[in-house]
Formats: structure tokens, C-alpha cells, sequence
């Protein structure tokens, strides 16, 4: 082998690499956004039952998960995110509250009401 092919087998190697940490970081971010997403979820479902405290909702989710540790700052920043995007609301009583509104997809309310 000459130094060419040296050459082309490093930068072979190089890219490899770089494409196995681009991976690496691209399932990373998927699998923290699923866990939020299950967080969401877990949040939601633990509010339709009526309006909770924080130390309320992470103790909901703590008996949901029994067995893995609960991450309170991933709770907080899946509220806040709920709340930005307005799937709950914050009463005047320090309360997180399920919002209950109508589908915003064209005809959809439609066939709501016609169920009826």
C-alpha cells in the first residue's frame, strides 16, 4: 500500500468515527424527548382527576414509577413546557390544572357536536 491509500483509510476511519458520535447524539436526543414526552403524559393523566400541587404531581408519578428514581428537575421542566404551551394552566390556589378545551382542527368540533 502507498501513501494514498494510507491516506483514504484514515479519512475513512475519521468519518466513521464521526458519523458513529453523530448517531450517538442523535438517539441521545430522541430518547431524552421521549422520556419528556412520557413525562407529559404521566402529568396530564395524573391531572384529569382534579387540580394538584407539584409535590403532588411528583408524588403521582413517583407511584406510577415505583421502581425508577424520579427526576424532579425533568418533571419541572415538562410543566413548564405544558404550561408554555398551554396543555395546563396554574390556578391562584399554587394548583396545576388540566386545560379542557376543543379540538382546534377545521371540523373537528363538528363531528363533536354531531356525536352529541
Amino acid at each position: 500500500m502507498n501513501i494514498a491509500d494510507w491516506i483514504a483509510v484514515g479519512s475513512l476511519l475519521v468519518a466513521l468515527v464521526a458519523l458513529i458520535i453523530q448517531q450517538t447524539r442523535l438517539t441521545n436526543a430522541a430518547t431524552r424527548s421521549e422520556k419528556r414526552i412520557e413525562t407529559k403524559l404521566r402529568i396530564y393523566y395524573l391531572l384529569q382527576d382534579g387540580d394538584c400541587l407539584e409535590e403532588d404531581i411528583v408524588k403521582g408519578v413517583e407511584h406510577m414509577e415505583p421502581i425508577k428514581k424520579v427526576n424532579e428537575p425533568e418533571i419541572r421542566k415538562a410543566l413548564y413546557e405544558m404550561l408554555k404551551d398551554g396543555t395546563i394552566r396554574f390556578t391562584r390556589e399554587n394548583k396545576y390544572k388540566a386545560r379542557r378545551r376543543k379540538p382546534t382542527k377545521k371540523g373537528a368540533a363538528d363531528e363533536l357536536d354531531d356525536a352529541d
